[in-house]
């Protein structure tokens, strides 16, 4: 390759995006994974191997010769020519970083990178449509595959955000100047010094995700049972000489320390996928290492029957190709410990209904059962199946479960209590239809307290943002903590998009121990999905020829209708995750309120007035003490030093509950705001410790008066970006784009 030997690039610190490495400045462990709708396509698999290459030049260019891509995978679909390509090892479909998809209706054949967290945060997955990789027309209308590529490698790998906006593509500057909306250039760089990079061509190579799966249980917390089960994990190993791609789940309520760190580097090396069940506080801590070093999942699940967790932590071990019509969902999954009636619901939508299994565990004695579907038909113990030795009852509703709230009461008839649960699971209602499906997980796998962590559950159908749901999370620890969090999509407080389906919240509450995590969505009155996006490869709708503005087609029309969910209900639950507060602590430090991100400006007459999402007073729990608004016309002295900035009098203000809408407007006469005046403000919360929030996004007004009208046009005027012409026209004020 042709590459420049020396560069300016701005400094970046780098996460760990989940397998994907940096070694010797190559990225390795680059996962790209084509969905099985997609048909098997021998020019596909080259111009994807094209895009990698011609975007590691780019990307090496790009960063003064630091970074390029080193080695990629792609896994393709198991109905593909299996002998044209290698078993896949740890490699599965929902562990991908790149989807090769059908469009997502919202972005069409646009790319897109699924972002959950704030600016500088690690995202989800690039999504890249075949029609984009085969049909040459859209690099006039998008650019060039690499270049695309490398821009959504900075939203995944470095949470970067667009830099531009095509709801505001323009914005009015203090001057009265339109400006495109765009990165700052007043920022600058840091020159970092020369590197060795030795750049080589990336090393790309195909799987095939097939895998077979063995169940290794100890349900004992004696020694000598946990070594057998260990045993048995090495036997596996060692008596099939093809382990590549297997799959092992290994349940435990016991220790075996010595003996799990003496096979792991044989496991590590065997190329197995290693999923670990730890049940109750008694089994092996060691387990999530070695779950995490095969790529598998690690789960805790307490004990007792009315927590339905291991059942829960079964049904999240589902593996999914990418074909959400073929993804077992689960609809319900509860428990109690009564002497009386355990009476719920759950909601059959139109998305699923196929294969619908409802199931019914006890503790020792068998309880009365009444199903009642939405149009009244009654189901008893009579319709279950009954296995006396599990204790478990099953009633497969036969055809497409009906659509609507289904009741369920289970009563004890017994003096004494007793536990029992209940879980409910379906399918897609056809193979036309994509359920609507749920994914939970925290921002970390681990915490040692000193910062709050990030519950996200994402609710989407066909990857459209189901939103107004009720979202609530449950995580409950092996030390029998326990706590409750109401996930919001409010673009406030953890939640860094508004209405893009991902409900998040801080946990804060943080005690040390093994923590499950369950999430509960249900319908509200007001849920839809939408056609919101966020971000998006940008859309050229031109470009100049010799002085010629050329015209690209223009963007397919989207309905941004959103449709009426209607009556649904949903558990998911997500990887476990391990809290250790330092030697001596009986909880985790305070801490402040969370960083306001939604802070707005206007400015009416003679006033202004501010809009922001109250937080809390331990991040986005309770409630602040007292709100610091600072302004300055200087947005670099607002931005480095809020404190030394000019103060608003706030001794009037008040805040209220964290999430409530907060609305502060005072008087503009001490800013003196002329016309072409830009005015910056910004906020901080405190709570009563004293502790202080970071420093809220900056918000602006800006006075402009239009000039008096005229009959002819004030100004035109034409700006060149790139290869895109924009035509601004000013007329009686009004600024009207032509693009």
């Amino acid at each position: 390759m042709d590459l420049q030997t020396s560069g300016l690039v701005f400094v970046i610190l780098l996460s760990s995006t989940f397998g994907i490495e940096l070694i010797d400045h190559g990225y390795t462990g680059v996962l790209i994974a084509i969905n099985p709708n997609v048909p098997e396509d021998p020019a596909l698999l080259e111009n994807i191997k094209d895009m990698l290459k011609n975007a590691s030049d780019y990307l090496y260019n790009a960063v003064g010769n630091r970074f390029y891509f080193k080695e990629v995978t792609i896994t393709v679909p198991a109905n593909w020519n299996a002998t044209s390509y290698k078993k896949a090892t740890t490699e599965r479909y929902i562990k991908a970083h790149v989807f090769i998809d059908e469009p997502n209706p919202a972005y069409g054949d646009e790319p897109y990178t699924l972002q959950y967290g704030q600016c500088g945060n690690e995202s989800q997955y690039i999504h890249l449509t075949p029609n984009f990789l085969l049909d040459d027309q859209l690099t006039d209308v998008y650019g060039e595959r690499g270049r695309v590529f490398v821009h959504e490698w900075a939203h995944l790998r470095w949470g970067l955000y667009d830099e531009y906006s095509e709801e505001e593509p323009f914005y009015l500057s203090g001057e009265g100047k339109v400006e495109a909306t765009r990165c700052s250039i007043n920022i600058t760089g840091q020159q970092c010094m020369p590197g060795d990079c030795k750049p080589c061509e990336t090393n790309i190579t195909t799987g095939l995700p097939t895998s077979d799966c063995m169940f290794v249980v100890n349900n004992s917390s004696s020694a000598k049972e946990s070594i057998m089960a260990i045993q048995g994990l090495d036997i596996v190993i060692t008596q099939d000489k093809d382990t590549l791609g297997d799959e092992i789940v290994i349940l435990t309520d016991g220790e075996a320390t010595d003996v799990i760190k003496d096979c792991e580097d044989a496991v590590i090396g065997s190329k197995v996928m290693v999923h670990t069940i730890a049940l109750g506080p008694n089994s092996d801590k060691t387990l999530q290492n070695i779950s995490t070093k095969t790529y598998g999942q690690f789960l805790y699940a307490a004990q007792s029957l009315d927590s339905n967790e291991l059942v829960d932590a079964f049904a999240s071990l589902t593996a999914s190709d990418g074909n959400l019509t073929h993804q077992i969902i689960q609809l319900e999954s509860s428990g109690t410990t009564t002497t009386d009636w355990f009476n719920g619901t759950f909601a059959v939508d139109w998305t699923v209904g196929n294969g619908t299994v409802i199931t019914i565990v006890y503790e020792a004695h068998l309880p009365s059962i009444f199903i009642r579907s939405p149009n009244g038909d009654i189901f008893n113990g009579s319709h279950f199946s009954h296995d006396v030795t599990t204790k478990t009852l099953s009633l497969k509703i036969p055809g497409t479960a009906e659509v609507g709230e289904w009741h369920y009461s289970l009563l004890n008839e017994r003096d004494s209590e007793e536990a029992m649960a209940i879980t409910v699971i379906t399918r897609a209602a056809s193979a036309d239809v994509a359920p609507i499906v749920v994914k939970a997980h925290m921002d970390q796998k681990s915490s040692d307290g000193s910062k709050a962590m990030v519950v996200y559950a994402a609710v989407t159908q066909k990857g459209l943002p189901v939103i107004m749901a009720d979202v609530t999370a449950t995580l409950e620890s092996d030390t029998n903590h326990k706590a409750s969090l109401q996930l919001v999509d409010s673009g406030a407080g953890a939640d860094a998009f508004k209405h893009d389906g991902i409900y998040s919240a801080y946990f804060s509450d943080l005690m040390s121990g093994r923590y499950s995590l369950k999430v509960r969505v249900k319908n509200t009155d007001k849920a839809r999905i939408s056609m919101h996006r966020n971000s998006g490869a940008m859309y050229i709708p031109g470009y100049v020829v010799n002085g010629q503005v050329v015209m690209n087609p223009p963007k397919p029309p989207v309905n941004h209708e959103p449709v009426e969910v209607g009556s649904f209900s949903r558990t998911a639950t997500g990887e476990s995750f391990v809290v250790a507060l330092p030697p001596g602590s009986t909880g985790p430090p305070p801490f402040p309120p969370c960083k306001i991100t939604d802070l707005k400006a206007n400015l009416e007459g003679d006033n202004v007035t501010l809009t922001w999402t109250a937080p809390g007073a331990s991040y986005d729990q309770g409630t602040a003490s007292l709100y610091h608004i600072h302004w300055s016309e200087d947005l670099g002295l607002l931005r480095g030093q809020f404190d030394k900035s000019e103060v608003v009098n706030t001794s009037a203000l008040s805040p209220q509950e964290a999430g409530s809408v907060e609305e502060y407007t005072f008087s503009s006469y001490h800013f003196n705001i002329t016309n072409g005046t830009s005015v910056y403000f910004a906020i901080a919360a405190e709570n009563a410790e004293p502790l202080q929030s970071e420093m809220s996004n900056i918000a602006r007004v800006v006075k402009f008066e239009p000039p008096v009208p005229h009959k002819s046009i004030d100004m035109i005027a034409v700006a060149v970006s790139g290869t895109v012409a924009v035509i601004v026209v000013m007329i009686a004020g009004i600024v009207i784009v032509h693009m």
